[in-house]
């Protein structure tokens, strides 16, 4: 398998990513809704013009890709995000940033939607822990996405989650949380640790006995990433343990 994010993937992103736009905004003309074009050109003023009462997704193409295709966006080390390119990113207000330490994306509004995103933390193993997506609320899908990361990729936190036809990677409790997540047709892989380390895939923080939460994988696939398998080494692989009481 390919690795994650790279230029051929970025570019199938981006062409999938045209081909959807253009269909749903289509279906957004036949419907009335706002598509970044005409009176509601803007993000801001297509809201405003749904009223309180609305009910139906709004989807704004212009606020999410101001530079009209994905890009992989790197900071260097001691770099303030405000001065790289997410900074001038924000500057447009096209995308919000919350950090817990190094940078991640965090997703904290219900009824979200990602599709052919990819999510990654490059710090490394020697690193600890590296979150590349942290989901803080329920009703959100993930779907064609890459979470890439090293120890705690995927911080599940709270609420229901489903991820669907998705590639994840990290070390040790790479999905992580006290979520109730479904991950369907699913790829997981382990990667390459530091020594005297092993794997483990989930970690359920259940607080209680009471609690109805708990993660559901539904024809997954369990696979070392390319550099593990290269090492021809054996390295102790576990499919979770318990983060919390439960």
């Amino acid at each position: 398998m390919r690795g994650l994010c790279d230029d051929g993937e970025l570019e199938m992103m981006n062409s999938r990513a045209r081909d959807d736009e253009h269909r749903q905004r289509r279906q957004l003309r036949s419907d009335g809704e706002a598509d970044g074009e005409g009176e509601a050109e803007r993000g801001s003023r297509g809201c405003r013009g749904r009223g309180r009462g609305a009910t139906a997704r709004l989807t704004i193409w212009r606020e999410l890709r101001p530079a009209g295709d994905y890009r992989a966006v790197e900071s260097e080390a001691g770099r303030s995000w405000q001065e790289s390119e997410l900074g001038e990113m924000r500057k447009m207000r096209s995308i919000s940033c919350l950090t817990m330490l190094p940078l991640i994306s965090a997703i904290s509004d219900r009824d979200f939607i990602a599709q052919d995103i990819c999510f990654k933390n490059t710090a490394g193993a020697s690193k600890g822990q590296v979150v590349a997506l942290r989901v803080d609320v329920g009703f959100v899908a993930f779907y064609r996405c890459a979470i890439d990361g090293y120890q705690d990729t995927l911080y599940a936190r709270y609420g229901q989650q489903f991820y669907q036809e998705c590639n994840i990677s990290g070390t040790i409790s790479f999905i992580f949380g006290d979520a109730s997540a479904v991950f369907q047709n699913f790829m997981i892989y382990a990667k390459l640790l530091m020594q005297k380390q092993c794997n483990i895939f989930t970690a359920q923080g259940r607080e209680s006995e009471s609690e109805a939460t708990c993660f559901s994988m539904q024809n997954c696939s369990i696979l070392p990433w390319h550099e593990l398998a290269a090492s021809n080494g054996l390295v102790k692989t576990y499919l979770g343990r318990p983060w919390r009481n439960f």
